[in-house]
């Protein structure tokens, strides 16, 4: 069992890097490589005897959802392809949560998968363009990749080098973590720099327990986040890309400019709510959004996406789970439970729940993988219970041969 551990281990670190750095669409590279770790984690979840959690019957549920819905949408065959990516996700998701959940130790390698996707990813940036081009245009356009994912990407990795410079004492990793930070900028991604700010914030208070240990925390994250800003205000390459987004932005709450892409988001937003109220129960189906309404592309905002593809019902279930987790999480950190993980997980799930409102993300692979990872750290501490399937392939079986030797008598 240690060699096949061993191999789980590297079917990790083959497959994330290579679904963040190549993406889906690379099908000749990822197709091999999805085939891989599907085929070593089913292996490894039917060996283990891995037991169906919440986590499962939420997922279940989503994948009814996502297949009813394609049903009365408005284009089936786009609805369709929307089903099979949450399915796909899903999947994943189940794959990975009793792998997370045995040992703390394998969350740890899914860490280091995510930082060296990162690396991968910038080094993949880094090639692709010459430097002057990459410092004066938003990163991802050169390798064909959406810049609010590469924010995302580098924003989430810098977060985890941060967990282990606060939570693990591991100093080394500070430096990546500014690097990370920085490189992320560059994507111009104003959800990036609040992912990053609000991430920072919330690991330095989650992580303190006394009152002045929490102001000292909230001082120097403020020190931090007043440091992104005056290298991104300072900075000219860095002004170029996200200051002047910044700028703005900032400006259009003042009435002194408008910021064309927020009042798009929040033309959608009315737009949304409008659909949301001629079919509030079940939605309009999957692809609504993108169908019915004038801009052609799904909503920018998770919230109006679930509502409008699946109604009130949707998204309560959607959110009813992630608010759970949440709730659980930080009970935890008020108990004899509470770990380290416990608290990168409580703040993970916080920044991908207010990050959803600029982000769909009911059928992003990374986002699913994170959300198995939070809440397998949550629950680690709870005994494993419930059934596992091949309980539930054998109990018919066992009933069919002990009936038969009743008749036999």
């Amino acid at each position: 069992m240690d060699l096949f551990d061993h191999i789980c281990d590297a079917s990790l670190l083959i497959f994330f890097p290579v679904l963040v750095v190549l993406g889906t669409n690379a099908k000749k590279f990822f197709i091999p490589v999805e085939i891989l770790f599907l085929s070593v984690f089913t292996i490894r979840f039917f060996v283990k005897r891995s037991t169906l959690s919440l986590y499962t019957i939420w997922t279940i549920g989503l994948s009814l959802l996502a297949l009813v819905s394609t049903t009365y949408a408005p284009n089936q065959t786009a609805a369709m392809r929307w089903a099979i990516s949450v399915i796909q996700v899903v999947i994943f998701g189940n794959l990975l949560v009793p792998y997370f959940r045995d040992d703390k130790r394998n969350v740890h390698v899914f860490f280091l998968s995510f930082i060296l996707s990162a690396v991968g990813l910038g080094f993949r940036l880094w090639m692709s363009a010459p430097p002057e081009q990459l410092m004066n245009t938003r990163l991802g356009e050169s390798i064909g990749f959406n810049a609010n994912f590469v924010g995302f990407i580098f924003a989430i990795a810098a977060l985890i080098n941060l967990y282990y410079v606060i939570l693990e004492k591991r100093w080394i990793a500070l430096p990546l973590f500014f690097v990370l930070s920085v490189i992320g900028l560059f994507s111009g991604s104003r959800k990036t720099m609040i992912i990053l700010f609000v991430g920072i914030v919330l690991l330095s208070i989650l992580s303190s327990r006394k009152p002045h240990t929490i102001f000292i925390s909230m001082i120097l994250s403020l020190l931090f986040v007043a440091g992104f800003l005056l290298i991104s205000f300072q900075w000219e390459p860095l002004k170029n890309i996200i200051g002047y987004r910044i700028q703005i932005f900032l400006t259009t709450f003042t009435g002194q400019s408008i910021d064309a892409s927020a009042n798009e988001r929040i033309e959608m937003i009315r737009l949304g709510i409008d659909m949301i109220k001629q079919k509030p129960f079940f939605g309009w189906g999957l692809h609504a959004f993108s169908d019915l309404e004038k801009f052609g592309v799904y909503s920018h905002n998770n919230y109006i996406e679930i509502a409008v593809s699946w109604g009130m019902f949707g998204l309560i279930w959607y959110y009813l789970f992630l608010g759970y987790v949440i709730i659980k999480g930080i009970g935890i950190l008020l108990s004899r439970h509470r770990t380290s993980l416990v608290v990168f997980s409580v703040m993970m799930l916080l920044i991908l729940c207010l990050d959803d409102f600029g982000r769909v993300r009911f059928y992003d692979e990374v986002s699913h993988i994170l959300y198995a990872l939070c809440y397998a750290i949550i629950v680690m501490h709870l005994p494993l219970r419930g059934i596992d399937i091949i309980s539930l392939l054998i109990k018919p079986f066992q009933r069919f041969i002990h009936i038969k030797s009743l008749r036999q008598e």
